[in-house]
């Protein structure tokens, strides 16, 4: 897809907490200083500041390996930029490290079947091309490369590594009964939407992708 129409789970996180803060005793210059610190944070970060705001303890890995497992799913430590105390974990499908999520929800509950069910579909329908995109990745940078699964209404397939995001695979939609309605009607070409795009996460990651030919995909800057 040629436009992203989905927030990311840190937009999402940064939402949450920033409506707690303002929620909060605070004044409304103390609030400010606090949401403006949101918009440095990583997603593994704003994470951590949720489950502690909610007097949680972040999962151990073991914890998490034992939530997974209940639900058919055996999963390992994501290579790259994973430390203890995140929620991301790998369950690695033909070589590629296919990360699963399951962050907070409103209530503070974490959605563990969420990503399990993006990784599902994602594998069934474009395993092909995100490998060759991963395949790329791992060549150009010569380190550990992950693919998170993600997204909303939307498959997305975020591509990162030791220093964070590199790219937002958009693919296709959850329900293919709306993808083909959207597509048929001409929605989808309307709104730039009409082909799968990688929407690189910064200028400076442009360079990883220029010699990138897969069948497909297109590339663009984020905001281009």
């Amino acid at each position: 897809m040629a436009k992203p129409n989905q927030r990311t789970t840190a937009d999402l996180l940064r939402e949450h907490l920033t409506l707690i803060v303002r929620e909060s005793p605070l004044d409304a210059a103390e609030a400010e200083v606090l949401s403006a610190r949101f918009a440095t944070m990583d997603e593994g970060e704003l994470t951590d500041l949720l489950l502690a705001m909610s007097g949680q303890k972040p999962p151990s890995f073991e914890e998490l390996a034992a939530e997974y497992a209940t639900r058919g799913l055996v999963v390992e430590a994501p290579k790259g930029d994973w430390k203890p105390g995140k929620t991301m974990v790998c369950c690695p499908h033909d070589g590629v490290p296919y990360c699963v999520d399951a962050h907070p929800t409103q209530n503070e509950t974490p959605d563990w079947d969420y990503g399990i069910k993006h990784r599902a579909m994602m594998i069934e329908r474009h395993h092909a091309m995100i490998r060759a995109v991963w395949e790329h990745c791992q060549t150009a940078l010569g380190d550990d490369v992950w693919v998170l699964c993600g997204g909303g209404c939307q498959l997305q397939a975020f591509f990162g590594g030791k220093n964070g995001y590199l790219g937002i695979l958009y693919l296709d939609l959850e329900s293919r009964e709306e993808q083909k309605r959207l597509s048929g009607n001409g929605h989808l070409a309307a709104v730039g939407n009409e082909s799968y795009t990688l929407v690189v996460e910064s200028t400076s990651e442009l360079g990883v992708f220029t010699t990138m030919a897969v069948p497909g995909v297109t590339v663009r800057a984020f905001g281009a």
